[in-house]
Order: C-alpha cells, then structure tokens, then sequence
C-alpha cells in the first residue's frame, strides 16, 4: 500500500474541508490554530450546519465558534463572557464536566470528522512536536478521521512533549504567528495575605497543584524559602519557572515522576515558552494522566490548591457562577482535590478573597442560593483560605465548621453570617 502525503494547503482552501453536518473539534489554549479560524472567519460558509467542539481557556481564547456561520453550534465546557449571549440562545452548548471526563466523553461521540490542532514544523525525523501544550489532543488524533495541522514556526519543539509524525498529519497549514500570551499578575496586599496563609500549610518536599491568576502567583511568589516542592499540575505559569531555575521546585521527593515537573500546559509570553521547550526536567503529558485520580494519589504529601467565587457556611464550594449567570466552568478542581485526598497526607486548599464587589459582598456566605451552583461538594473540602486566616474543615461537624468559616470572613459580615446560620 502506497504510503500517505501529507498535502500542503493554504488556510480557505482548509477551511472548504469542513462537510456541512460535520463534527469538528479546535484546539484550545496556547494551541489555538489561529490562521485556520481566520480563515473560517472569512469563509462563513465553510461553517454551514457543522458542530465546532473545543477546551477553550477563558482568558486565552476569544474565537467564538458558533459565530463562523448561522447553522453553526459549538459545544464547550467553559462558559467566557463573549458566550453569554449563544449560550442564552441554545447556539452554544455547554457541557458541565471535570476535566478528567472530557476524554471519556471525546472516546463516546459517534464521530470526530476533523480535528484543528497547531504543532511545530517538524525535526529532523519528521517529528511535530506539540509545543509546551498537550491537553486532549493525543486523545483526538486517535479518534479524528482528517487531522488539519496549523504548522507554525513560532511554535517551539519541546522535548518533554508528545509529538505528531508530520507523515500522519493529513493536510498542513504554514503558518508563522505568536503563541497567545498573558500579562505578569501583580498581587495586592489582599492577595499576598491570602498567599501567606496559604503557604503556612506547604511542606517542604510537598507536590504541588496550582491554576492561574493573581492567587495562584502570588503563592508561588511566596514559596522562595522552600525546598525540594514538585509539580503535577494542568498548568504551569511563568511564576513556577523562576522557582525551577532556583531550585525550590527540583522534584525529588516525588514518588513517581521523580525530578520531573509534570504538566498539561504552560502559559506565559513568548520568553517562558522558549524556557519551557528547553527545560529537559519539564514533561507535558495529556489530561488522561495529569487529571487522573490514580496518578495523583500515588504522589504522596499532595497539595492541589484551587479558587473559588464562593463558599457557603456548609463547606459548599462555587466556582463556575456569579448571579446566575456561568463565568466558567467545572474544569479540573475536582479531580485533584479528589487525589489529595487520596494521597498519604495530601491536602486541598480552597483560596479566595473573602469580599467582592469593592468590599461590599461577602465570598463566604450562609448558604449557597437558587443564583449558585455547587461546583466542590462540602465533603471534599480540606481548607478554606482568605485574607483573614484558614478554617480546616476536614472531620469537623457542620456547626464547626460554620464557626471557622465566619472566623475567615471579612469583619463586618461576621455577626450577619452568625445570625443567618443559626436561623
């Protein structure tokens, strides 16, 4: 049998690929192919009746694929402000999973017409890397009958991450772009409080789990004194890198994975993802390993440390809405909360301010209501952590940890909370 060639096309003619009533799944994060959206942006057509899937990162990623044509639908698994509006509509379909179901639910669909992925140009064996980002995409390339590559030359070959032979990529797509980026998060006094209740709880020799925003930064800001810390997170920032460079992240008290950094993503400027493609202790690996139970438990004296929006007087944990209204999504809190607990002296943290709106709402609050959702059920929650102090919730009793939890909130809500949990 004559072997396959890779057929080098122009960004429209990709876009005329796409059959109407197909399924077609994008690469989201920093992997965004970002000249094959152009090119569905200009050809409205090529969207006709067809079914866009993607893990779009809010944030990170502004395409709006149900936009691409009047009969498109898109089905995602974060909500983002610039999907409010389709999502209201029924045009865009929003899936509440963990992360760690994404790729179950990738392996049950009936079909994956085509997928959208980016990757480096290829190495001297007619290797395309993925780049510092995995995420789902080994998972579709297993599934997908046409694969279209967006071969961006910006796109750094990363030897801790799985690769693609150029030969098994169906058409290709030149390209030469910047990867998408994030500003530097700067921490507020408020923040560096939240950051150094946090960090009270880390060992050293601690595996750590952390996400990304001003917390997240903060806290890792703040683990300069520590030693002999790892990572397994879906992410890594550039915040980690510094600590990496400077020996407080080394790995070597890992049970598994010993000495290496493991990670779905990173996310940063162009300069850290030069850095990450040439950290040989950095690996990326899928979320079927980063976000599986069974990896994380075997990582003893595990921390996941994750945000929230609110937590009400039961230990109930929301993430994903404010006023009713999604802002986000389930993603894969729980999955490592879930293996911190299951790891020999592992812990969760939950880390949030404890007011919004300028001072003038309370995060904790007595009760999750009808404009809420529980995101963390009450039963997984180690610690809660705000700018006021930290409440252990683990084995205790709903009235005590109600008592912590009002001890943790700003001030002047203290005496409200109070009343309202004992009504």
């Amino acid at each position: 049998m004559a072997q396959r060639m890779t057929k080098l096309i122009s960004p429209i003619e990709a876009s005329e690929l796409l059959a109407p009533g197909s399924t077609v799944f994008i690469q989201g994060g920093i992997g965004e192919p970002t000249s094959l959206l152009n090119a569905l942006v200009c050809n409205p057509s090529a969207g006709k009746n067809v079914n866009f899937i993607s893990v779009m990162v809010p944030g990170v990623n502004n395409y709006r694929p149900e936009s691409f044509h009047d009969t498109a639908t898109f089905s995602t698994f974060f909500v983002f402000s610039e999907l409010h509006a389709s999502f209201q509509s029924g045009k865009t379909r929003f899936l509440p999973l963990h992360y760690s179901e994404i790729i179950p639910y990738i392996e049950l669909l009936p079909t994956i017409d085509t997928v959208l992925i980016q990757t480096s140009p290829p190495d001297s064996n007619g290797q395309c890397s993925l780049g510092p980002t995995v995420d789902f995409v080994p998972a579709l390339l297993t599934r997908a009958n046409t694969v279209i590559a967006e071969i961006n030359s910006a796109m750094p070959h990363t030897s801790g991450s799985p690769s693609i032979a150029y030969r098994d990529i169906h058409y290709a797509v030149e390209a030469c772009h910047s990867l998408p980026s994030i500003a530097d998060y700067k921490a507020s006094p408020e923040t560096e409080r939240i950051a150094r209740n946090v960090v009270s709880l880390i060992d050293d020799g601690d595996t750590l789990q952390f996400g990304i925003g001003n917390i997240p930064d903060a806290i890792l800001s703040a683990l300069s004194s520590h030693r002999g810390l790892g990572i397994h997170s879906g992410m890594i920032t550039k915040a980690a890198a510094t600590l990496i460079d400077s020996g407080v992240f080394t790995g070597e008290n890992k049970a598994i994975d010993s000495g290496e950094h493991i990670t779905g993503f990173a996310l940063g400027d162009e300069r850290f993802y030069q850095w990450a493609a040439n950290c040989k202790s950095l690996k990326f690996r899928p979320v079927s390993y980063t976000h599986d139970i069974r990896i994380i438990s075997a990582l003893k004296n595990f921390v996941s440390i994750n945000s929230a929006v609110q937590v009400d007087l039961f230990g109930q944990v929301n993430a994903e809405m404010v006023n009713n209204r999604q802002i986000s999504g389930t993603g894969g809190a729980l999955d490592f909360i879930r293996g911190a607990r299951l790891s020999h002296n592992g812990r969760s943290i939950i880390a949030l301010p404890a007011t919004a709106a300028k001072g003038s709402q309370s995060r904790i609050t007595a009760r999750l209501g009808d404009q809420s959702i529980v995101s963390i059920p009450r039963t997984d929650v180690d610690y809660v952590v705000t700018e006021y102090g930290i409440a252990s919730l683990a084995y205790k009793s709903t009235a005590e940890r109600a008592e912590a939890l009002i001890n943790i909130a700003a001030p002047q809500f203290r005496d409200e909370l109070a009343a309202q949990f004992a009504k």
